[in-house]
């Protein structure tokens, strides 16, 4: 394994616990949102050869798609976090009452489950190469 490859990992580990923490301010368990609400579609199964790999294996990629992904899923929990504390001061309770900001929270968790399956496909890929 190259040197890049050792840093995507090591990132990619630090990615998920930064993301982990994230989550679990928005009472989020990563894991269990990972393994509830994450599928990968078909097209991706024929194509990739995307399996959903266990939670623990995610941050083993090392490539730069995946570490792409990992970056994609901080990304949109810091953005909620960022307008909960911007907006209504850090008061998710109220942020999520609102019937628009509960679609839009959910649009941001959609992406979340796209970002993992990212992970998934570039994950197949390095196992074909």
């Amino acid at each position: 394994m190259s040197k890049k490859e050792e840093s995507y990992q090591e990132e990619n580990t630090k990615l998920l616990r930064q993301a982990e923490k994230l989550a679990s301010q928005l009472s989020i368990n990563l894991v269990s949102f990972y393994e509830e609400r994450v599928q990968i579609r078909d097209q991706y199964r024929d194509l990739n050869n995307a399996r959903k790999v266990p939670y623990e294996e995610l941050s083993k990629a090392d490539s730069f798609g995946a570490n792409n992904g990992f970056k994609g899923i901080v990304y949109e929990f810091e953005s909620i976090l960022n307008f909960v504390n911007e907006f209504y001061e850090g008061n998710f309770e109220v942020y999520n009452s609102d019937e628009l900001n509960k679609e839009i929270y959910e649009g941001h968790l959609r992406i979340v489950e796209s970002w993992f399956e990212h992970i998934c496909k570039w994950i197949g890929n390095e196992k074909e190469a």
